[in-house]
């Protein structure tokens, strides 16, 4: 995934995190990547300021914040921070760098389904991105990827 410079108007910091670049632009907002006070990188989603005033884009956005913070801990990139209720409300998460899904797709095709290991009873696969416990208290309030 490539990191663009920031543009003029893009704020240089939001709460603690100092914006570095910026990582791509939607329909909802802009993702910048941040870096922590401790010098962790972090991906940082900040609503369009458009936006703000209008009810049920900034829904959508609450909405993405609480789902997101219900997934399992290997299935995506982690809510780390939020600012929800100030003037131009963003999300902090963990930055995975690497290519776009978009950008994967298109350099090489759909992802592949999981293939089956043939047994009904066979336990999931662990995500090669987890180096986390996957207990069943550890995720008990999650939802599952």
């Amino acid at each position: 995934m490539e990191v663009g410079a920031l543009r003029s108007g893009d704020p240089d910091r939001l709460g603690t995190y100092a914006l570095i670049g910026r990582v791509g632009e939607g329909g909802q907002g802009t993702v910048f990547l941040g870096v922590a006070e401790d010098g962790q990188q972090v991906a940082i989603k900040l609503l369009h300021a458009e936006l703000t005033s209008d009810d049920k884009a900034l829904a959508r956005f609450l909405r993405e914040l609480e789902v997101a913070k219900q997934v399992a801990p290997f299935c995506t990139a982690q809510v780390i921070d939020a600012d929800a209720t100030g003037d131009r409300p963003y999300i902090v998460s963990e930055y995975v760098p690497g290519p776009s899904l978009n950008q994967h797709v298109l350099a090489d095709g759909p992802l592949a389904a999981p293939r089956s290991t043939g047994s009904p009873s066979a336990p999931p696969r662990p995500s090669p991105r987890s180096t986390r416990p996957t207990s069943s208290t550890a995720t008990s309030s999650r939802t599952t990827c």
